[in-house]
């Protein structure tokens, strides 16, 4: 059976994301040597979840480049789509030549609970009181800060280890509310 996976801000081809610092002043993604590094990073962690049926959902700045994404984002699993980033300003057929569909958000309606997937972090009167159930913001675009309040998930690269999320995990976080 084919799972589903929520991922954010991979930044491919972004050189200057590995100098961007915290909050503590740390970089943000420490560890890497250089930015083919952290490609091959992105793409063993992922590849080592998500199978090939599976579906991705990537809550946007995907690339920088478009000859990195032509080259990185094949290197993935999965059946691609793209919740659009503030940084995702490559031309739209090129995100619809990788990704089976491409969006501003997604939202999954379950009988106790609904997760409204974007790329920000949607203010709380967005959400709040629109739903008769429970509701998880999954978000990205904060990269590794994340919001004190239990109905946002942030699915940036920074504070999910490079690993995609699996769709069930954020279901239970929405379901605990």
């Amino acid at each position: 059976m084919a799972e589903i996976w929520h991922i954010s801000d991979h930044h491919l081809g972004h050189a200057n994301i590995l100098k961007f610092t915290g909050e503590d002043g740390l970089p943000a993604r420490a560890g890497f040597k250089d930015l083919e590094h952290m490609h091959a990073v992105l793409v063993e962690r992922h590849n080592a979840l998500v199978g090939a049926n599976d579906k991705v959902y990537f809550h946007g700045d995907v690339a920088w480049k478009a000859a990195t994404l032509e080259r990185i984002l094949p290197l993935m699993n999965g059946k691609k789509r793209l919740i659009l980033g503030n940084h995702d300003n490559l031309d739209l057929e090129l995100y619809q030549r990788h990704f089976k569909k491409v969006v501003a958000w997604r939202q999954f309606v379950h009988d106790d609970c609904t997760l409204v997937c974007t790329h920000f972090p949607l203010h709380q009167g967005a959400f709040a009181g629109r739903y008769r159930r429970t509701c998880l913001n999954v978000h990205g675009h904060t990269h590794a800060r994340t919001i004190e309040d239990p109905r946002y998930a942030n699915v940036s690269v920074e504070v999910i280890d490079y690993t995609p999320v699996h769709h069930d995990v954020l279901l239970e976080k929405a379901r605990r509310l």
